[in-house]
């Protein structure tokens, strides 16, 4: 599986390269490395975007140990906002939150690669989420908010 992914990930940063370019100019802008330090970043962030990838799409079940048990029991009561660091795989998440049976909004950003963003969509509506676009109206997301539901911002 990890194998798959990291040839994946050289192949889109060594013969694909979408993006290579902007991503090395953007790490070398933010960090002020060598452009072969940055590339070397790049490379590795594009290897595990792929393994994110492939780990959510093989999801079948998901064990969460939950530190703050009790604070997670009042969220699923009441509702709340999740905020998730946009790292690994924020996507398993969901799959918890599909399995406790809790009503998840997810606040997405539209992808200029509309194959992949129906795939991801279809997988997200099968566990019954609600998906809100990046432009929905801020009224919109409180009147969900204010159902008992939980919001997640990756």
């Amino acid at each position: 599986f990890y194998l798959i992914a990291n040839i994946l990930g050289y192949i889109w940063f060594y013969i694909i390269r979408i993006r290579r370019r902007v991503a090395t100019e953007n790490v070398i802008m933010a960090l002020g490395c060598f452009k072969s330090d940055a590339e070397r970043i790049v490379r590795l962030c594009m290897v595990n975007l792929v393994t994110s990838f492939l780990e959510f799409i093989s999801q079948k079940k998901v064990i969460i140990n939950y530190e703050n048990y009790k604070e997670f029991e009042s969220i699923k009561k009441s509702g709340g906002i999740i905020i998730t660091a946009h790292t690994a795989n924020w996507d398993i998440l969901e799959q918890a939150a599909y399995e406790q049976k809790i009503r998840l909004g997810v606040l997405t950003r539209r992808s200029g690669f509309s194959p992949l963003e129906d795939f991801l969509n279809s997988l997200r509506k099968r566990r019954n989420e609600i998906i809100f676009a990046d432009d929905t109206h801020i009224t919109d997301l409180i009147m969900f908010l204010k159902s008992g539901t939980v919001m997640v911002f990756p």
